[in-house]
């Protein structure tokens, strides 16, 4: 036999001088090692990847990260290896039946375990573009809360500024509309409101001076309008607000890059819904397939192993 084989063998935890003398059997077996230790492996990468990100940005992460995805690989390794070879296969099939629900249950948790941070990985561009979107949404929704926090504090003083500006816009447009009419009464043109007869009379010059009382107490307003804006400009200062700004596209990779395994975890959620909170079905299908290529596989070798003729290895 290959050194392949005797190795898959010993991962499944059979006796090889004995397992030599029944040929029929040694697929079988061969195909629950490999099962063992390539579980055992995949717990190690995806655990690695997983506690890359726990550690990210701090010294020696990556090795961290790696020491960390051999023990947990190791563990999974021997939790699997014990569940296998404590299946009684002396038992009747109803009695092994029950034996191998543990070890199915225990199986499906571990694929869906391993199956996470790969799918992690396998989604990380969709991934990203979830974060950068819902970083921008948070960001903004920051700096809505402290404005409408700002104005409430600073009611009186918001309320005047409105107030007085929307006076000076009325001003305005009175001012336009009687320098309209200022002119039609210079160049002769009739109105309701005007002679109709051309040059500066006394009409006109009346409607002059009006206007220069209405551009003087205009610029008033202006004057008030600016001392109000610095002074709300000031208090925002205080509070933090005028420091609060929408985060460029620079500083939304930045903040993805160091997005941790929840916010990743919690954005590959998200992929399952669209904006508009409808189920997005072709990602949630391909994120559960994925989870279930992990399961499967795993059940499949447990019912072997655990339902397995009587006096099997």
């Amino acid at each position: 036999m290959s050194d392949i084989n005797r190795f898959f063998w010993r991962c499944a935890g059979v006796h090889q001088e004995t397992l030599e003398k029944y040929p029929e059997e040694h697929s079988k077996y061969t195909a629950i090692g490999a099962t063992i230790f390539f579980t055992g492996l995949f717990a190690s990468l995806s655990g690695g990847y997983a506690m890359y990100f726990v550690f990210s940005g701090g010294a020696f992460d990556w090795l961290l990260a790696i020491v960390f995805g051999i023990i947990w690989g190791l563990a999974i390794f021997n939790m699997d290896r014990y569940i296998v070879l404590s299946i009684n296969k002396s038992k009747s099939g109803l009695m092994q039946l029950l034996q191998a629900l543990p070890r199915i249950l225990l199986a499906i948790l571990i694929g869906l375990v391993i199956s996470r941070p790969l799918e992690l990985k396998i989604f990380e561009k969709e991934i990203r573009e979830n974060l950068r979107v819902r970083f921008l949404a948070d960001q903004r929704a920051k700096i809505d809360t402290l404005n409408s926090t700002f104005n409430k504090k600073y009611a009186n003083e918001v309320s005047l500024l409105k107030a007085i500006t929307v006076e000076r816009d009325s001003l305005e447009a009175s001012i336009k509309n009687d320098r309209t009419k200022l002119n039609y009464e210079i160049f002769g043109n009739k109105t309701t409101e005007t002679s109709g007869v051309m040059g500066y009379g006394p009409y006109a010059k009346m409607k002059e001076e009006e206007l220069k009382k209405k551009e003087g107490y205009l610029d008033t307003l202006r004057n008030k309008i600016t001392t109000q804006q610095n002074a709300i400009r000031q208090k925002q200062k205080f509070e933090g607000i005028l420091d609060q700004k929408v985060l460029s596209n620079a500083s939304l990779d930045s903040a993805v890059n160091v997005a941790g395994f929840a916010d990743r975890n919690s954005a590959l959620g998200n992929l399952r819904y669209d904006a508009n909170g409808k189920v997005n079905e072709s990602n949630a299908n391909a994120v559960f397939f994925i989870g279930v290529a992990f399961c499967l596989p795993r059940v499949s070798s447990g019912n072997r192993q655990a339902l397995g003729r009587k006096g099997s290895l």
